[in-house]
């Protein structure tokens, strides 16, 4: 049996279950966005506010299309804006003297119904060391050591 037809209880669990949870997933990102950008316009984080209000834009589009696009393309491209988001919104952070750390903890749950299991590790792990370098320079060294331990 070839790996391309390989059909163990991860790739099943994955595909029965990928579509729901971008849905569930979409819901709730663009509500956390939405309150997001909300509080950090309150607060005067105006750089952290916009972060919040182009993820709210892109999950919204993401939803439509979780309905309007076959359901195994609609998952697979909001797990792919919100990889996108993850490495872009830690960037903006930097740029911005932010550490932007916490977002990273969505990830590896992400990669796991993105990829098969080899890769989504390979991905995790090249995610980690992306986010310990961008921290490196906007964070104290114990939380970049501490994030890099997780």
């Amino acid at each position: 049996m070839n790996a391309a037809n390989r059909h163990d209880s991860f790739a099943v669990f994955r595909e029965t279950l990928r579509w729901r949870v971008a849905l569930v997933l979409c819901v709730l990102i663009g509500i956390l966005m939405g309150v997001l950008g909300v509080f950090n316009m309150r607060i005067g984080q105006h750089a952290t506010a916009m972060v919040a209000w182009a993820v709210l834009g892109a999950t919204l589009a993401c939803l439509g299309g979780l309905f309007i696009l076959p359901r195994q393309l609609a998952a697979t491209v909001f797990f792919c804006m919100v990889s996108v988001a993850l490495v872009v919104i830690v960037a903006v952070g930097a740029a911005n003297g932010q550490a932007m750390q916490h977002w990273a903890y969505i990830f590896p749950p992400l990669f796991v119904f993105l990829l098969r299991s080899a890769p989504a590790l390979v991905g995790m792990l090249a995610y980690g060391a992306y986010v310990v370098v961008m921290l490196w320079p906007v964070a104290p060294s114990i939380d970049v050591i501490r994030f890099a331990n997780a």
